[in-house]
């Protein structure tokens, strides 16, 4: 039997810089290294790593598309710690991202230099139970 999960809404809403993904999906507890070039896309990972607040990894649904408004990314994401960042010497950004939680992107804010997207942290019920003991075992 799959875990239930909560309605998105229970969690607390926050605002985080985002990182428009590319033909890249992740999932809690993955580590995927990146290689970012989008001015705007940088720019929200220095606000991430200035600010202390986690990076929200949100799949576009065109990848051909540089720059992605509300309605061209999926409504679920992934909030990332920043492990390490590199400059490269062709100005791109090689990060190394770790995936924490899933959330529910709910709307889009455009600041100067970069988007922050309003997301709420979708809880899910481990349970427990014989199957899950089971599982361990």
């Amino acid at each position: 039997m799959a875990p239930a999960k909560k309605k998105a809404t229970e969690a607390p809403t926050e605002a985080l810089p985002f990182l428009p993904m590319r033909d890249v999906v992740l999932f809690p507890r993955m580590v995927v290294p990146l290689l970012v070039g989008r001015p705007a896309s940088m720019a929200g990972i220095d606000n991430a790593l200035t600010s202390g607040r986690p990076l929200m990894c949100v799949a576009q649904k065109d990848p051909n598309i540089d720059t992605p408004e509300f309605d061209d990314l999926y409504r679920v994401g992934v909030a990332c710690n920043i492990l390490q960042t590199l400059r490269m010497p062709d100005d791109t950004l090689k990060v190394t991202l770790e995936g924490l939680w899933r959330g529910e992107v709910t709307d889009m804010i455009e600041r100067d230099n970069f988007a922050e997207v309003i997301v709420s942290q979708i809880l899910e019920d481990t349970g427990g139970g014989d199957e899950l003991e089971a599982a361990m075992r």
